[in-house]
């Protein structure tokens, strides 16, 4: 199986956490070396490189750099050895701190406001007991990623559904007679759109019509989580259920897409929760070993542990 890195590793380089968590793995299976397995490039790590190129390379001055396509890489992923994967169970404790902090390395430094939304989005899935595979919380990271428009904050549909029936203002009344004037356009970590969906959301989450008379709650972090994590749990929104992609050995993330909405732009989520994967490996508070190793998924060309 093809082994691969999407971007240079080392002194001055790109660093993402993928790419240098296998980069460490790689380096731990030459000339004894001990590097903790972290996704962060830090002196040992470069020393580690240089000491490598130095051995193998006798007319090259090591500049502890490896790019993807160069001679550096190519030789050090020979020493690649395939292994049984690691649990999917999530239960282990994951440090959300250190996966904010790399999440952040591999995709881009998000403002304060989404920083405080994605340690608020970790803490409701990692506190989340019916989240029972490490995937599921991949996956669900990943389609909030997208679904915000990479705030990991819950947002108003664009142009909250303007020219679309479920945009459209509509008289609803409480169960006192009340009336009020609502609109059901797309709201939260996943656009929950529709009267209809509003109310039997409301009633699945035990919040009786609350959620059906004030849609504009399926903004609010905790509630917004209640409606992803039910969702793609139970088939709310298509009928199509994480369970049914990703479970024991098998692992779908391009079809996972299914679960909200089709097939639309299924491979570059698909290509997150491949990440995401890794970073919370990386982040669960017992550390990887050094001899812990990586699997290369086909599906996202990222190797994973």
């Amino acid at each position: 199986m093809s082994v691969s890195i999407s971007s240079s590793v080392g002194l001055g380089a790109r660093n993402k956490p993928t790419d240098v968590a296998l980069v460490q793995q790689l380096l731990n299976r030459t000339n004894n070396n001990q590097l903790l397995i972290d996704g962060l490039v830090g002196n040992a790590t470069i020393k580690a490189i240089k000491a490598f190129q130095k051995a193998n390379f006798k007319a090259f001055i090591p500049d502890g750099l490896i790019n993807p396509h160069a001679r550096t890489f190519k030789l050090l992923k020979t020493f690649y050895k395939p292994t049984k994967s690691l649990s999917n169970n999530s239960t282990l404790a994951i440090k959300t701190d250190r996966f904010t902090t790399l999440y952040q390395k591999q995709f881009s430094t998000l403002n304060s406001k989404s920083q405080i939304g994605l340690k608020n989005l970790c803490t409701l899935i990692f506190t989340d007991q019916a989240i029972t595979d490490i995937r599921w919380a991949a996956y669900m990271l990943a389609t909030t990623k997208h679904e915000t428009a990479n705030t990991m904050l819950p947002i108003e549909e664009y142009g909250k559904g303007q020219s679309r029936p479920y945009g459209e203002e509509i008289n609803v009344k409480d169960k006192n007679g009340k009336t009020y004037k609502n609109k059901y356009y797309g709201r939260g970590y996943v656009q929950l759109t529709w009267e209809h969906n509003y109310k039997s959301m409301s009633e699945n989450l035990k919040m009786g019509e609350e959620l059906y008379i004030h849609p504009e709650k399926a903004l609010e972090e905790s509630i917004a989580y209640k409606i992803m994590s039910y969702g793609m749990r139970y088939g709310s929104f298509t009928s199509r259920k994480l369970n049914q992609y990703i479970s024991g050995n098998f692992c779908d993330y391009i079809n996972a897409r299914r679960i909200i909405n089709g097939t639309d732009l299924a491979q570059r989520i698909a290509d997150y929760a491949s990440e995401i994967e890794v970073l919370l490996r990386l982040s669960r508070t017992k550390s990887l070993r050094t001899q812990d190793s990586y699997i290369c998924s086909p599906q996202s060309r990222v190797c994973i542990a």
